[in-house]
């Protein structure tokens, strides 16, 4: 029987569906808070999967986050160095030459690998940035990845001229945006830009906007507060923290509380700025159980102690 007739199509229709079986049980696991379950089953997914298998992307993805997230760094950097070449450049493209190059920074800098990885793996990681099949959210990332990476090296020229390109796509993607809500959606990745850049100055009027189109919202305000600090326009940093406590709620008032508290100490007001990260821990110890971020109240009240 020649290759590629019926038996043949017949086999590989198996095995797609073995494979597809095998990630339907990785997901569960993973989503079951399984790890190390769910990393063998991606594993086993990739191995049953024929050649052309269009969930390969996906799956190859998932299996180097169940890696990184064992912290198994070398085996996720170097599974991801040698996969990531041959792959159809779109989404799981992207996802694999990041989470590799995550592992490979997350490495400590003597391991033997971990530099021939980073060379391997970074170009692609920038290959990645041009792709318009990439979701906005990933890309702005990718960028967000790349300056840590400059910054990490100690490169801090290459780390402030990825921050401007970072800026630039940003700004690009604001102007076509095709709501309010989809234009705010990256307000967070632009301050930490415009902070990466050293020139916080540059996202103010963006958020400002976001502030105004999206008047419910807290997180404006809430980001403001931190780009006003850093401006030294302190009055307008706590006057927009107390916008932002107004509206935020739960644990997510936390991180507004002391970003206030650390805006009164820039002030000079160390007094208010003890009693503000005071007001946070009773806050948020007045959280239900399930709610209740523990590691960063813990945080808190070592600040209270130290600061």
């Amino acid at each position: 029987m020649r290759a590629g007739g019926p038996a043949a199509q017949a086999a590989g229709g198996r095995d797609v569906a073995a494979a597809d079986a095998a990630l339907a049980k990785a997901d569960r696991l993973l989503a079951g808070k399984k790890p190390a379950e769910a990393a063998a089953a991606y594993e086993e997914a990739l191995r049953l999967a024929p050649v052309g298998w269009p969930a390969r992307g996906r799956a190859l993805a998932s299996r180097l986050g169940g890696m990184a997230a064992l912290e198994q760094d070398e085996a996720c950097a170097t599974l991801a160095r040698h996969e990531a070449p041959g792959m159809e450049r779109g989404s799981g493209f992207a996802a694999v030459v990041a989470t590799g190059l995550t592992c490979a920074m997350d490495a400590p800098v003597g391991e033997p690998w971990r530099a021939g990885a980073i060379a391997a793996l970074e170009p692609l990681v920038e290959e990645s940035l041009g792709l318009d099949s990439v979701l906005l959210d990933d890309r702005s990332s990718a960028y967000g990845m790349l300056v840590d990476l400059h910054d990490g090296n100690g490169d801090a020229a290459g780390a402030k001229t990825m921050a401007g390109r970072w800026m630039d796509f940003l700004d690009a993607q604001a102007t076509s945006a095709a709501s309010v809500e989809a234009r705010a959606a990256l307000d967070g990745h632009r301050v930490a830009a415009a902070l990466a850049l050293g020139d916080p100055a540059r996202a103010v009027p963006a958020i400002e906007a976001s502030e105004r189109d999206l008047p419910k919202d807290y997180n404006p305000p809430a980001r403001l507060t931190i780009l006003y600090r850093e401006m030294g326009r302190y009055d307008d940093a706590l006057a927009a923290s107390r916008r932002a406590l107004d509206m935020a709620y739960g644990a997510r008032k936390l991180r507004i509380f002391e970003a206030r508290a650390d805006t009164l100490a820039k002030k000079g007001d160390a007094g208010a700025a003890h009693a503000t990260l005071e007001e946070a821990v009773r806050y948020g110890d007045t959280l239900p159980e399930s709610q209740r971020p523990k590691a960063y109240l813990e945080h808190l009240r070592k600040k209270i102690t130290t600061g």
